[in-house]
């Protein structure tokens, strides 16, 4: 009886150790974000990643989404797509107001990739677009071209061109060149006036001030003291 007993709670306590453990894996799984552009995969150089998150910031700045990347090369979930939705639970994408997720994963032989879209997106047939758009350069592993096509496939996928938004922001304020183009020939007339003021009240030989004389026609005279210069 005393033997039985400490077999059966050895049994118990490594039930409970196997139910304490099993959620760990899961949160340890799902990556965590870098920025816009997590890249745990290493497929990009300096100058890509600087490429991609200059159209990453075109992306927010043309047509207010964001664009969030992730490339890796493990994935313990059952699918790319589960882990798409995975990450986007996890990093909190459902509270942005339109934004996109493109997951990328190295396989032992290939690479696969999702497209989920979150806030306004959600739903829509953007995502679809775009993971079918870039399907062709991710199965013969062009990793960084795909991401590259990810975003010039956005005016189509989304229906809308890149400059609504800055058309948006001309009409609040007015662009730098109009500004230019009304104070060009404002100078020009300014500096005509003072031209001719130069001329015809200062002097041509000493650069003093002409006094104004009446003469015996009537007309004015303008006289220099200082080298005796008379001009009517």
């Amino acid at each position: 009886m005393r033997a039985l007993l400490p077999h059966s709670l050895r049994r118990l306590v490594l039930c409970l150790s196997l139910v304490a453990v099993a959620p760990v894996p899961a949160l340890c799984q799902i990556p965590q974000p870098i920025g816009h552009l997590s890249d745990y995969g290493a497929v990009l150089d300096r100058h890509g990643r600087e490429r991609v998150n200059d159209l990453i910031e075109w992306a927010w700045t043309g047509f207010g989404v964001e664009v969030f990347i992730l490339a890796s090369w493990e994935n313990l979930l059952a699918s790319t797509d589960a882990l798409a939705h995975a990450v986007a639970d996890s990093w909190g994408l459902h509270e942005k107001g339109a934004a996109l997720l493109l997951v990328l994963v190295k396989g032992e032989r290939e690479w696969s990739h999702a497209v989920v879209g979150t806030g306004d997106l959600a739903g829509s047939a953007t995502p679809g677009r775009l993971e079918e758009g870039i399907a062709d350069l991710v199965a013969h592993r062009r990793i960084e071209e795909s991401m590259v096509s990810f975003f010039g496939l956005l005016p189509d996928a989304l229906n809308k061109s890149p400059m609504d938004r800055s058309t948006e922001q001309s009409e609040e304020t007015p662009p730098a060149t109009s500004l230019a183009i009304w104070l060009i020939p404002v100078v020009i007339l300014a500096a005509g006036i003072l031209l001719l003021c130069i001329r015809r009240f200062m002097c041509p030989r000493c650069g003093r001030l002409l006094r104004r004389e009446a003469s015996r026609t009537g007309h004015g005279v303008y006289s220099c003291r200082s080298c005796s210069y008379r001009r009517e």
